[in-house]
């Protein structure tokens, strides 16, 4: 198995948090659970962390049966429709966006 991970490190105004995460769950995951070789997909939204613990806002994790399976997503047009969709919430999110791709024991 295979994964690739999105950490979103930062933080969205508290007004604007609802909106921000159904259009995740919504719009986003919908289309990212749709790409070809995509096992599964899941938002994983902070409630709390410790003290110690970096700023997470929301981590995504995909699954796919093999690196073979995530590079067919991340090549699939699909992905490009995902990501306008994406771009669009960004004004709302405060932080950066860093991506893991790893092996799944």
């Amino acid at each position: 198995m295979y994964s690739r991970a999105a950490y979103m490190l930062g933080t969205v105004e508290e007004a604007k948090r609802a909106a921000f995460n159904r259009a995740l769950e919504t719009d986003v995951l919908p289309l990212i659970r749709s790409m070809p070789g995509v096992s599964d997909a899941h938002f994983h939204f902070t409630d709390e962390a410790d003290e110690n613990a970096p700023g997470i806002y929301a981590l995504l994790t995909i699954y796919y049966a093999s690196r073979a399976d995530m590079d067919v997503a991340l090549s699939s047009p699909i992905r490009g429709e995902m990501q306008q969709k994406f771009r669009a919430l960004l004004p709302d999110f405060d932080g950066t966006l860093s991506h893991i791709n790893s092996h799944v024991s």
